[in-house]
């Protein structure tokens, strides 16, 4: 029933955004860490003190995400879920670009480190957003069926950005811009995927998903305005 009708073209969509927001986000996830034990002043250090610099590291950005994730619940009650999701996925794309886009110290990289970990609240508001997206009867199946496809593909895109930040670490060593290899294949795969939210917005009006730019799902899954 997901491919059938009007349901093609949301599923579709769905699951494009489930792809590219989950490829940037997996990338980012995985590669950001080692990037960061790549630095000069990580690289400095025993390995005692490596790995316990990076363990910090990938600490601060899931505990950041918790905060994230009230962040994000906020911001879908103050603005609604559509402008909620579109917000943190720039504000995800323009993190990636401030902490990669020239070479950082490991100081400074850090503390940019909680900029996407609270962007990643998006992802929090997936579960209660997409299944609104189909029809009653179909979104536990939709929605689940959708995000596990994305799934798949971010984990080939996560492989996949192994070759870019390969080549960014060379360049760094000659001297050149730096540690952009994750973050840059990152946050292409982000700006399509705002892009794919819009376009699934936009085949939405007067369809299942009328009326929700703005409202909330409450707990029991009931919308309001």
């Amino acid at each position: 029933d997901l491919f059938k009708g009007d349901i093609l073209r949301i599923t579709v969509l769905t699951i494009l955004v489930c792809g590219f927001s989950l490829t940037a986000h997996w990338a980012f996830q995985f590669w950001s860490v080692q990037h960061y034990k790549t630095l000069p002043e990580i690289q400095a250090m025993d390995l005692e003190g490596r790995n316990r610099q990076v363990a910090w590291a990938f600490m601060l950005i899931n505990l950041i995400a918790v905060i994230g994730n009230f962040f994000a619940a906020f911001l879908a009650k103050l603005m609604g879920y559509r402008k909620a999701i579109l917000f943190l996925f720039i504000a995800y794309i323009l993190g990636m670009f401030v902490t990669y886009g020239v070479p950082r110290d490991a100081m400074t990289t850090f503390w940019l480190l909680t900029w996407m970990g609270i962007a990643q609240g998006v992802f929090g508001l997936f579960t209660m957003y997409l299944p609104t997206l189909f029809p009653t009867l179909l979104r536990t199946t939709g929605a689940g069926f959708c995000y596990n496809i994305g799934r798949i593909a971010a984990a080939a895109g996560t492989t996949r950005a192994s070759g870019t930040t390969t080549i960014a670490a060379r360049a760094r060593t000659s001297g050149a811009t730096g540690g952009s290899g994750g973050g840059g294949g990152g946050a292409a795969a982000g700006v399509f995927s705002a892009l794919m939210k819009l376009e699934v917005q936009a085949g939405l009006t007067g369809g299942f998903g009328e009326g929700l730019d703005g409202a909330v799902v409450t707990a029991t899954g009931a919308v309001e305005d």
